[in-house]
């Protein structure tokens, strides 16, 4: 379907029972990968195209939302990489995820495959 130019958009789907958020999305860029996208495709699907299809400007520039994932290790060299997250920004803030509370599940439990 990309090869044909449908643009190709990726989501957690975590509305879905057994759909865990953020995990879910990792493995799908790593299936989108695994299916013939570029590493760039992928990211794609989950950033500028999706928020180019709902009419939201995700980014850096003026008027952007300014939400943004900042990794320790390019995506590009791996998509498994998308895992590897240093700092998140959401409209412009850092967020401190050692002082998330979530219940049942703690800060420094890491997901794996």
């Amino acid at each position: 379907m990309a090869d044909a130019g449908v643009t190709i958009l990726a989501g957690s789907d975590a509305a879905n029972w057994g759909t865990i958020h953020g995990y879910s999305l990792h493995r799908e860029l790593l299936n989108l990968v695994e299916a013939g996208l570029s590493p760039w495709q992928a990211l794609a699907a989950s950033t500028t195209d999706a928020g180019a299809f709902l009419g939201r400007s995700f980014g850096v520039q003026p008027g952007d939302e300014a939400n943004l994932v900042v990794l320790s290790a390019s995506p590009i060299e791996d998509i498994r990489n998308t895992q590897q997250i240093s700092m998140v920004i959401q409209h412009g803030r850092v967020i401190d995820r050692d002082t998330l509370e979530i219940p049942g599940f703690a800060s420094s439990d890491v997901l794996s495959d």
